[in-house]
């Protein structure tokens, strides 16, 4: 059991894959993210992460509407089309992979830098990727018993439990409400 309170995990900022341009206004598809954790997978083992890079490189099933096949990609869209023609939230869901090759020049061919555009859309807190935050599932509501802070001045990131967690039940933050509150 983890108690309301408890910690979960703490990551030391020096093992965070941060964008490498930081102008970069910040959105789901960060160029310099994409760049950055494509520059560690390439590392692999080497990387200043190594353990990390070696994961993310193991993740070949990670998949977003935009790496689905065209049959999948156009059943997604008729479902997610209202009766009036509108298309329900989320905004642009097959696009991520042409939009990237577009605005940052990737390369559609190069499946090292299209696995780190999966993983950055899917799991990044805005322009970083966190070891250990990127396995705790996004769920809002009544169901999100787990929350993440990060501290600049003591250079962490952490996840804190929001609630009584039993042993075996998966743990919830919310990617989008109170994410990365910071402290100092």
């Amino acid at each position: 059991t983890i108690e309301v309170g408890e910690d979960i995990v703490i990551i030391p900022y020096d093992i965070l894959i941060e964008t490498d341009n930081y102008k970069e206004p910040v959105s789901q598809l960060m160029c310099g993210s994409v760049r950055a954790v494509a520059r560690e997978m390439r590392l692999g083992a080497e990387s200043r992460v190594g353990p990390y890079a070696v994961y993310l490189n193991g993740e070949k099933d990670a998949s977003i509407p935009s790496t689905w096949s065209k049959p999948a990609q156009d059943l997604l869209l008729q479902v997610l089309t209202t009766d009036k023609g509108e298309l329900l939230p989320p905004e642009r869901p097959v696009n991520y992979v042409r939009e990237w090759a577009q605005r940052c020049r990737g390369d559609i061919n190069d499946e090292i830098a299209v696995q780190a555009l999966v993983m950055v859309v899917a799991r990044a807190d805005d322009a970083i990727m966190i070891p250990a935050y990127d396995n705790i599932n996004h769920r809002n509501g009544n169901w999100t018993n787990a929350n993440t802070f990060a501290n600049d001045e003591e250079e962490w990131h952490k996840t804190v439990a929001e609630k009584t967690i039993a042993a075996g039940e998966q743990l919830y933050i919310s990617y989008n409400i109170n994410s990365a509150t910071r402290t100092t």
